[in-house]
């Protein structure tokens, strides 16, 4: 089995491998390689090969898109393809906090825990008990956050 390496470190992006994904790694069962240059006849030329690497299947994803349709197109901010909110969860750019997207996250382990977590502190925005911190404030974070 063969792997195209990835442009972004490893945690930067939704992560598509399982417990088994390092030990495969470690055998060479899975091999990470360079971007794909152009297909041939009975399989690829990596970028920087001149030497075809033989396959009898290439599978290709492309990833897929956040979209949400039941909102108005600017009600939520994207900046190079990500989403603006803060705790991944409120629109910063909204006047009033009455919008908050749950759920929206990537845990690393049960999502249910944090999931309660998120409802809990929606709970308290939405009645008053706490409040956000400034858009100012809240566009730093996310700008930490993606970088």
């Amino acid at each position: 089995m063969c792997t195209v390496k990835t442009n972004h470190w490893v945690f930067s992006r939704d992560t598509i491998f399982n417990d088994n994904f390092g030990s495969k790694l470690l055998s060479d069962f899975v091999v990470q390689n360079p971007n794909i240059q152009r297909f041939t006849e009975n399989g690829v030329i990596f970028e920087g090969d001149k030497e075809v690497t033989e396959f009898d299947v290439v599978k290709m994803a492309t990833g897929y898109t956040w979209k949400f349709p039941f909102l108005e197109e600017d009600i939520l901010e994207t900046e190079e393809g990500r989403i603006n909110l803060q705790k991944c969860m409120f629109p910063p750019h909204l006047p009033h906090a009455t919008l908050a997207i749950m759920g929206f996250i990537l845990t690393f382990g049960p999502g249910f825990p944090s999931g309660e977590l998120q409802a809990r502190w929606v709970t308290q925005i939405l009645a008053g008990k706490c409040k956000l911190p400034s858009k100012e404030a809240m566009f730093k974070d996310i700008k930490k956050r993606h970088k």
